[in-house]
């Protein structure tokens, strides 16, 4: 999603579609789909706090940094299409539903 925005900022179309796997949207771990899978099946919030604190070296971003929070800011152009995959007992799932109605309303606007 972020590389996919990053390169239709710079060439319009240049991305025409995205497969996103478990997106995250967000370093935050309050949501109900985190609490209600805090221990697993699968992923579990611990592992995400891991997997947050390597990917961020230990630094705390910008809360309009759009590669640690691609929906920060607003997009330049209409997003590529997106085909989002999450599971419902995955801590991700808010995410992934975060994200499905974030391109539902760029989409949806663009097509105005």
């Amino acid at each position: 999603m972020v590389a996919a925005r990053g390169a239709n900022e710079r060439v319009a179309g240049l991305v025409g579609l995205q497969l996103l796997l478990y997106p995250v949207m967000r370093c935050q771990f309050e949501s109900p789909s985190c609490i209600a899978n805090a221990s697993g099946p699968g992923l579990t919030n611990d592992e995400m706090k891991w997997y947050w604190a390597e990917f961020l070296s230990g630094a705390t971003p910008d809360e309009h940094d759009v590669r640690a929070f691609p929906l920060a800011e607003p997009y330049e152009r209409t997003p590529a299409p997106a085909l989002i995959v999450a599971a419902a007992y995955d801590p991700l799932y808010d995410d992934a539903y975060t994200s499905f109605s974030a391109f539902r309303k760029r989409t949806a606007a663009a097509s105005k």
